[in-house]
């Protein structure tokens, strides 16, 4: 018989290696509570501490941000995969599949991919600089008209888009972290930075520093996740020191080889956005920015509530990925059919909660924005459920390593656009911003994805 020592050194490390596990499980989950709670948390200051028009004007810089964080086009998870790839000990970067391993890390590679990342994101953040420049010369005194000093909100903008372009040229740290298998650490990197948004946000909030105070919140932000990441990043980029000549390597020829990916997940997120975000600058284009304000916070809401209620689901990827490599199919379409019952019970309790509780809370922290009408919350609302029921779906198809619905992504993101400017302008109100995508996602998408899934998983 062994000594018993023998048996508590694997018993220990066995017991820390879980315990890392579960470490890293709470704080993704902080982590993503703190991504898609952080607006909802400075939305009672957001609304009492603003004017109506300025609630407008915030939420067009928030939309207009999204704009230009697609100039990204899917290369922060390429170059995440490229990364793990690489560290794997890839040869080369292959335009499809992976190429062949040599066992241990190709710190040349990775080097290499690193160059390209650290120099596209560099040229990406100057761009970016100079479209907002054009955005807050043109476009912004147009949205303005007025309702708010425009001295401000330029201000406001300027700190804004410093914060923004950024944001976007450090992109390339998650992609870094990520690709090397440190997660957890771009999870730490998440937290300081809503944590940040919040409490520099908030506190500008409070001191009535109105439009200035949200954007040096979060430009305060973008710059405590950087600190928190550099320290996760030092030992990767001292080991890479000893990697000689980088700027020899063929630039062209890497992005070549990343681009057909990247421009896949690029022209879904560009989709996403024509369907999710577009309609909030529609909407401050062809109403007041009152309007515009009550329709942005109430998408805010049940947006927050879709993201809740898709958590389950979320966190269930993982396991799902694994069932579809042991071919179980049984316990797949088990797991998500659990999930996705609970998607839609959340998002019929949260849906009731936004509908016939959120108003009167509004209206007694001094709330300087209503909400939408109740109709027109109850539209949205479905219209949201069978969005977030089909995304649900969409991505438990990609756990089989396929991404059929690139396509129809994109094609539907422009029929939504053409169908609400169309609307706005024909003088059907807020409800063409809510009709659109609801006839269009009808169609195709919400019926598509659930109907092959299941297909996929019924036998």
């Amino acid at each position: 018989m062994p000594p018993t020592g023998f048996l508590r050194e694997p018993t220990t490390l066995l017991f820390r290696a879980r315990l890392r596990a579960h470490s890293a499980v709470v704080v993704g989950g902080i982590a993503q509570m703190l991504q898609y709670g952080s607006g909802l948390i400075l939305l009672p200051l957001v609304v009492t501490r603003l004017s109506a028009p300025e609630v407008g004007i915030w939420y067009i810089f928030v939309a207009l941000q999204g704009l230009v964080a697609l100039a990204d086009f899917g290369f922060q998870p390429t170059f995440a995969r490229s990364f793990s790839s690489a560290y794997a000990g890839a040869r080369t970067i292959e335009r499809h599949g992976h190429a062949e391993t040599e066992g241990e890390a190709n710190l040349q590679l990775v080097g290499e991919v690193l160059h390209l990342c650290r120099r596209f994101y560099a040229v990406l953040a100057v761009g970016v600089g100079v479209l907002m420049a054009l955005i807050g010369t043109f476009y912004l005194p147009d949205v303005v008209r007025g309702a708010a000093p425009f001295a401000e909100v330029a201000q406001a903008w300027v700190v804004f888009s410093l914060g923004t372009a950024l944001m976007l040229y450090f992109s390339w740290n998650a992609g870094f972290l990520l690709g090397a298998g440190r997660v957890s650490s771009t999870y730490w990197g998440q937290i300081a930075s809503r944590a940040g948004f919040v409490l520099i946000g908030g506190g500008a909030l409070l001191l009535d520093w109105g439009l200035i105070g949200l954007a040096v919140g979060n430009l305060v932000s973008v710059l405590l996740a950087r600190v928190i990441l550099q320290f996760r990043l030092l030992p990767l980029l001292r080991a890479l020191r000893v990697v000689p000549a980088l700027g020899k390597t063929n630039n062209g020829t890497l992005f070549k080889a990343l681009w057909p990916n990247a421009s896949r997940m690029g022209l879904v997120s560009l989709g996403g956005f024509l369907i999710t975000r577009l309609n909030v600058l529609i909407a401050s284009a062809f109403f007041s920015l009152e309007t515009a304000a009550s329709y942005a916070v109430t998408l805010q809401l049940l947006t927050a509530v879709g993201s809740v209620a898709q958590l389950p689901i979320n966190v269930a990827i993982p396991e799902m990925v694994r069932m579809r490599v042991r071919h179980d199919r049984a316990g797949l379409r088990r797991t998500w059919l659990i999930r996705q019952a609970i998607l839609l019970t959340l998002f019929a309790v949260g849906l009731a909660f936004v509908a016939f509780a959120a108003e009167p809370l509004l209206s007694f922290v001094g709330s300087n924005v209503a909400l939408l009408p109740l109709p027109l919350i109850l539209l949205l609302g479905v219209v949201l459920l069978l969005e977030v029921n089909h995304a649900s779906c969409a991505l438990v198809i990609t756990t089989g390593n396929t991404v059929p619905f690139v396509k129809a992504a994109l094609l539907s993101g422009i029929a939504v656009a053409i169908l609400s400017i169309a609307g706005a302008g024909a003088g059907l109100g807020v409800a063409a911003l809510i009709l659109a995508p609801g006839i269009v996602q009808l169609a195709y998408n919400n019926w598509k994805w659930p109907l092959l899934l299941w297909s996929e998983l019924k036998s």
